[in-house]
Protein backbone atom coordinates (compact mmCIF):
# COMPACT_ATOMS: atom_id res chain seq x y z
CA UNK A 1 0.00 0.00 0.00
CA UNK A 2 1.29 3.44 -0.92
CA UNK A 3 0.30 6.60 0.94
CA UNK A 4 1.09 9.73 -1.04
CA UNK A 5 0.55 13.15 0.57
CA UNK A 6 1.49 15.30 -2.43
CA UNK A 7 -2.12 16.14 -3.35
CA UNK A 8 -2.79 18.21 -0.16
CA UNK A 9 -5.65 16.02 1.08
CA UNK A 10 -6.04 16.09 4.84
CA UNK A 11 -7.42 12.57 5.01
CA UNK A 12 -5.91 9.18 4.27
CA UNK A 13 -7.50 6.57 2.02
CA UNK A 14 -7.78 3.25 3.85
CA UNK A 15 -8.91 -0.12 2.52
CA UNK A 16 -11.25 -1.59 5.11
CA UNK A 17 -10.09 -5.17 4.48
CA UNK A 18 -6.54 -4.16 5.43
CA UNK A 19 -7.48 -2.95 8.93
CA UNK A 20 -6.83 -5.47 11.69
CA UNK A 21 -9.50 -5.79 14.36
CA UNK A 22 -13.07 -4.59 14.42
CA UNK A 23 -14.13 -1.81 12.08
CA UNK A 24 -17.25 0.30 11.87
CA UNK A 25 -19.65 0.07 8.95
CA UNK A 26 -19.10 2.64 6.18
CA UNK A 27 -21.41 5.68 6.07
CA UNK A 28 -21.47 5.91 2.29
CA UNK A 29 -19.78 4.76 -0.89
CA UNK A 30 -18.32 7.65 -2.86
CA UNK A 31 -17.06 7.94 -6.44
CA UNK A 32 -18.99 4.89 -7.67
CA UNK A 33 -19.68 6.42 -11.09
CA UNK A 34 -17.33 4.01 -12.85
CA UNK A 35 -17.86 0.94 -10.64
CA UNK A 36 -17.75 -2.13 -12.86
CA UNK A 37 -19.64 -4.49 -10.56
CA UNK A 38 -23.17 -4.15 -9.28
CA UNK A 39 -22.99 -3.06 -5.67
CA UNK A 40 -25.40 -4.69 -3.28
CA UNK A 41 -28.75 -2.92 -2.96
CA UNK A 42 -28.56 -3.04 0.82
CA UNK A 43 -25.88 -1.22 2.73
CA UNK A 44 -24.73 2.39 2.69
CA UNK A 45 -25.93 4.84 0.03
CA UNK A 46 -23.88 5.16 -3.15
CA UNK A 47 -22.85 8.47 -4.72
CA UNK A 48 -21.34 8.96 -8.19
CA UNK A 49 -19.11 11.75 -6.80
CA UNK A 50 -18.68 13.34 -3.39
CA UNK A 51 -21.91 14.01 -1.46
CA UNK A 52 -22.45 17.57 -0.15
CA UNK A 53 -22.60 16.33 3.46
CA UNK A 54 -19.10 14.85 3.15
CA UNK A 55 -17.73 18.04 1.64
CA UNK A 56 -19.23 20.09 4.49
CA UNK A 57 -17.70 17.74 7.07
CA UNK A 58 -14.30 18.01 5.39
CA UNK A 59 -14.56 21.80 5.25
CA UNK A 60 -15.50 21.90 8.94
CA UNK A 61 -12.54 19.73 9.89
CA UNK A 62 -10.18 21.87 7.80
CA UNK A 63 -11.41 25.03 9.55
CA UNK A 64 -11.02 23.35 12.95
CA UNK A 65 -7.43 22.42 12.09
CA UNK A 66 -6.64 26.01 11.18
CA UNK A 67 -7.69 27.23 14.64
CA UNK A 68 -6.24 24.35 16.65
Amino acid sequence: MLLDFDDAKHWVDVYRARVVGSTSEPDARVCTRFATSDLAAEGPPRYPGYPPRLLLRLLGSRIAMLFA
